[in-house]
């Protein structure tokens, strides 16, 4: 996957009010999220960058000068640039409403997929909503169990427009739908909207997680909005309540709350 034709698929707007070293940082900050690129990928030289998006050396550096300040990349003389690992729960943050992945290797353990199914479906009066479709076009829909050092910690159902990516394969849902969408279809993720709720396992969901039917669990259902605003994915996730803790924050007056793996 080459990450500079990625960086330079777009050009970057110099009559916005947003200067253009911030918008490459947004941008490789994008790839980071989504997982294209990831930890220990080495990022194209400045002068590659440069050329490639009509940016002076200076532009760039700066770009990376921020990253690097934010621990987000490693620069190393005679070797190059390479994106870091996250530093714990609050560097990887930032990825966390996308990806379990960031989030598994945050806490310190490995992360696996296991797809139980891959396919087409029609959008449903009400995937066809929060997707803004036409009821009965083509969605790709995949169910996986996710889970940490091999065990079981959350299942999951994903709706994803065929327009949107028409390429996806069942191989990329064992991986990475993220970067797949990224790498295939150019769509980065910007925000979510969705809800938790506590619910009781029933005996197939049970069945997955290793748990008793009956169990407690949170649910979270969300709709996924790429940088242009455009829904792209609905995910309907069930984790073990006994694995995940929603952690509450307030500084001054601004509240916010995360999810956090056990």
């Amino acid at each position: 996957m080459d990450i500079l034709v990625l960086i330079a698929r777009d050009p970057l707007d110099p009559s916005s009010k947003v200067p253009l070293w911030r918008q490459l940082k947004h941008r490789l900050q994008q790839l980071m999220a989504s997982g294209v690129a990831g930890e220990g990928d080495a990022l194209p030289p400045e002068r590659n960058m440069a050329d490639a998006l009509g940016l002076s050396r200076t532009t760039v550096r700066r770009c990376l000068d921020a990253l690097a300040d934010e621990g987000r990349i490693v620069r190393t003389r005679g070797r190059g640039t390479f994106v870091a690992r996250p530093l714990g729960l609050g560097a990887a943050r930032d990825r966390y409403a996308y990806s379990f992945t960031a989030e598994a290797e945050a806490s310190g353990r490995e992360p696996s997929t296991r797809v139980l199914s891959f396919g087409q479906s029609p959008a449903t009066v009400a995937l066809a909503e929060r997707l803004e479709l036409e009821e009965g076009e083509g969605l790709w829909e995949i169910r996986r169990l996710r889970l940490a050092d091999g065990e079981p910690l959350a299942y999951h159902r994903v709706y994803v427009p065929v327009r949107c990516c028409p390429e996806l394969t069942r191989g990329d849902a064992e991986h990475s739908i993220l970067s797949a969408l990224a790498a295939k279809g150019g769509i980065y993720p910007s925000s979510m909207d969705g809800s938790y709720e506590v619910i009781a396992l029933d005996s197939s969901e049970a069945r997955l997680l290793r748990q008793r039917a009956g169990s407690p669990a949170l649910r979270l259902v969300r709709t996924n909005f790429a940088t242009n605003g455009m829904p792209y994915e609905v995910a309907l996730t069930i984790f073990r309540a006994d694995r995940y803790q929603l952690r509450v924050r307030s500084d001054d007056g601004v509240d916010s709350f995360r999810k956090v793996m056990l």
